[in-house]
C-alpha cells in the first residue's frame, strides 16, 4: 500500500481506496484485519497530532501476525509523543516486540471474579536473562511465559 485516496460516490457517500502500485482497491475488498491496521494508523495521527489515548482490543481477529512488527513500532512512536496505549490480546507474539515498561497484566484478584488486578511486567521477575548469574538459564521470550502460564 502506498497511498489512500477519498472520493464522495453517486450516493454521495464518502469512501475510499488504498493505492497499491498506482492502482486503487476498494475499502470493500480489504480484509477485515487491514480495515482494522488502517483505523488504528488513522487514530494514531501524525507528527505531534498524537491523541492523548488509543486503545484497541481483539487484535488476533484482525491483524496478521506479519503486520505485529508494524503494530509495534507504531505504538512505541506515539508512547514517544506522550499518547497512553492500551492493546487489549491475547496474542502472544507483541509482547515481544514491546519494551519490559510498555507490559501489564489484568488478573483476577482475590476469589471475586468481580477484582482485577493490573500488575507492570516489573512486578513479574526478570524477563531478560542475568549475565551476571550465569549458572542460571536464560528466561524464555515473553510470549514463552505467557503460553507456559507464568502470569495467570
Amino acid at each position: 500500500m502506498n497511498g489512500i485516496e477519498t472520493f464522495v460516490n453517486d450516493r454521495r457517500r464518502v469512501e475510499f481506496s488504498v493505492m497499491q502500485n498506482g492502482v486503487p482497491v476498494s475499502a470493500r475488498v480489504l480484509s477485515g484485519g487491514a480495515l482494522h491496521f488502517l483505523g488504528l494508523l488513522a487514530t494514531a495521527g501524525t507528527g505531534g497530532d498524537a491523541p492523548s489515548l488509543m486503545g484497541t482490543e481483539a487484535l488476533e481477529n484482525e491483524v496478521y501476525p506479519q503486520h505485529m512488527r508494524l503494530l509495534a513500532d507504531m505504538l512505541k512512536t506515539r508512547t514517544s509523543l506522550g499518547s497512553q496505549c492500551v492493546v487489549v490480546t491475547r496474542l502472544t507474539l507483541l509482547p515481544d516486540l514491546l519494551p519490559e515498561k510498555y507490559l501489564f497484566a489484568v488478573r483476577r484478584h482475590g476469589r471475586s471474579a468481580r477484582r482485577t488486578r493490573i500488575d507492570s511486567a516489573a512486578n513479574w521477575g526478570p524477563l531478560e536473562h542475568n549475565p551476571k548469574l550465569p549458572d542460571r538459564p536464560p528466561l524464555l521470550p515473553v510470549s514463552e511465559r505467557i503460553l507456559r502460564g507464568d502470569f495467570d
